[in-house]
């Protein structure tokens, strides 16, 4: 943990590209997971400048949602875990997937599980350590953009994340 935060000291004083923001949070999830785990990047877009105090929420968010990829996917250590950047219209998006066991997709409602995140009485949950990850994850992004949004998607035998934002 002391090495993510002399990573992260100074990212939320200054802006950085969205290249940067993804890179350092991929480091810093290896760090504090104390994994080898290669994620996959493709940078579509990769000149968006992330204004300074946007940083760490972006970088915080980043880790719940690979956090997350490794606890939920049911893969164990056969979990991949990529992430795209792109734009889609004046959005920047940022999408990540990993594959998924079958009996986890089966019963996954996305659904409802899109209607509990955006809830305004789901953000009781992420007052306290642990909680709802993508509950966490939208707050955190929504904060931080006005215009933003999630979608969550089953796409054959992946589980893809994307959030949407733009100023």
């Amino acid at each position: 943990i002391v090495d993510w935060f002399r990573v992260t000291r100074y990212l939320d004083m200054q802006d950085r590209s969205i290249k940067d923001v993804i890179n350092s949070s991929i480091a810093c999830f290896k760090k504090i997971r104390i994994i080898d785990k290669e994620v996959k990047c493709v940078f579509e877009e990769e000149n968006y400048v992330v204004k300074g105090n946007f940083v760490k929420p972006i970088i915080t968010s980043m880790m719940t949602l690979m956090n997350n990829c490794i606890i939920h996917s049911g893969m164990k250590s056969n979990v991949s875990i990529a992430i795209k950047v792109f734009t889609e219209g004046e959005f920047i998006v940022i999408e990540i997937s990993n594959n998924i066991a079958n009996i986890i997709a089966n019963h996954l409602n996305l659904d409802d599980l899109q209607v509990k995140i955006k809830n305004p009485a789901s953000r009781i949950y992420t007052k306290s350590e642990g909680g709802t990850g993508l509950t966490k994850v939208y707050v955190e992004i929504s904060n931080c953009y006005p215009y933003s949004d999630i979608n969550l998607i089953k796409d054959n035998g992946f589980f893809k994340v994307q959030l949407k934002f733009h100023d």
